[in-house]
């Protein structure tokens, strides 16, 4: 099989590196495509909303993408860093002072132990997904599609995401609400 993408490795701590990996701009693009069909938006846009009131304002996710409302570049990255001024540091600066300890989690290798299989899992739940594949229809599904186009970016690998691009950020934000989704309902269960 032909190599189709680059593998940059930065420094990430001093005897550490990150993988970035420059994705071959036509399956880039063609994944792009899939996600921006205005369906296939609107269900990413519905699944993120219905997985963030899902967990009611006890997870907040700061680090998702928003609209800036400036057009200059500079103006916009004055808005970025007013958004992480006030999402981040002012939050933290309300929250110490209602407790004493903070926890920091940092899930190690992220985007390389993330299952692709997972992503079908959390654009439309499990039991939506297992049924889909027990009736032969995951090829109807988005989040199979998604799969899949991993998969192909991966050299039909499973395990692991390419990392340094938009559309990964945004599956694994999807998949992190996920599982904020399924740790809150843990929560409440136990």
């Amino acid at each position: 099989m032909s190599k189709y993408n680059y593998t940059i490795y930065i420094n990430k701590e001093s005897n550490t590196y990150r993988p970035l990996t420059l994705i071959h701009p036509y399956l880039y693009v063609d994944f792009v495509n899939l996600l921006t069909k205005e369906t296939n938006w609107k269900i990413l846009v519905e699944r993120f909303e219905e997985l963030q009131d899902s967990v009611q304002n006890k997870i907040v996710c700061s680090s998702l993408p928003f609209e800036t409302v400036k057009v200059s570049k500079a103006d916009s990255k004055k808005e970025y860093a007013l958004n992480f001024w006030e999402s981040i540091e002012q939050e933290t600066i309300k929250y110490s002072l209602e407790y004493n300890c903070l926890l920091k989690v940092d899930i190690q290798n992220f985007y390389g132990s993330i299952y692709t299989h997972t992503l079908c899992w959390a654009l439309h739940g499990e039991e939506k997904s297992k049924e889909a594949k027990n009736q032969s229809k995951l090829d109807d599904l988005l989040g199979d599609k998604v799969d899949r186009k991993f998969q192909y970016m991966n050299y039909g690998e499973t395990v692991g995401i390419p990392q340094g691009n938009i559309i990964s950020d945004l599956m694994s934000e999807l998949l992190l609400a996920f599982i904020d989704y399924k740790l809150v309902r843990r929560i409440k269960k136990n």
